[in-house]
C-alpha cells in the first residue's frame, strides 16, 4: 500500500480524540473598529477587525471563538455561513463555555 492510502486507513479506523462538538451559532460583524464578543443567550456576537473580503472575516471569527473558549484554534471550524454574517461554528471536544452557557 502507498502512504497516503495507509494513513488514510488508520484515520478511518482510529476514532476521533474529541467528543461530540459543540455548534455556537455566531453573528459576525466584520470590519469593526476593535474586537468584541457579546453573547446573548442565543448567538455569539464577534466584532472583528478583518474585513468581509477573500474569508478574512471568516478566519478572524475562528480565532476569536477559539479565543473565548480558551482552546486552540485548530478544535474550531466553520459548519456554515461562510458569506453570511450568520455563521454555524463547530468546536471540538465539547468545551466548558465561560460563564456556565449552555447550548443545548
Amino acid at each position: 500500500r502507498r502512504a497516503g492510502a495507509a494513513a488514510a486507513a488508520f484515520r478511518a479506523a482510529v476514532p476521533p480524540v474529541y467528543g461530540r462538538p459543540v455548534v455556537l451559532t455566531v453573528r459576525a460583524h466584520p470590519g469593526a473598529s476593535r474586537e468584541k464578543v457579546a453573547w446573548d443567550g442565543d448567538r455569539l456576537h464577534l466584532w472583528v477587525t478583518a474585513p468581509a473580503a477573500e474569508g478574512q472575516a471568516n478566519h478572524a471569527v475562528a480565532l476569536a471563538v477559539a479565543r473565548w473558549l480558551e482552546v486552540p484554534p485548530s478544535r474550531v471550524r466553520l459548519r456554515a455561513g461562510t458569506r453570511s454574517r450568520t455563521k454555524l461554528v463547530d468546536v471540538d471536544g465539547d468545551p466548558p463555555l465561560p460563564g456556565g452557557y449552555q447550548t443545548r
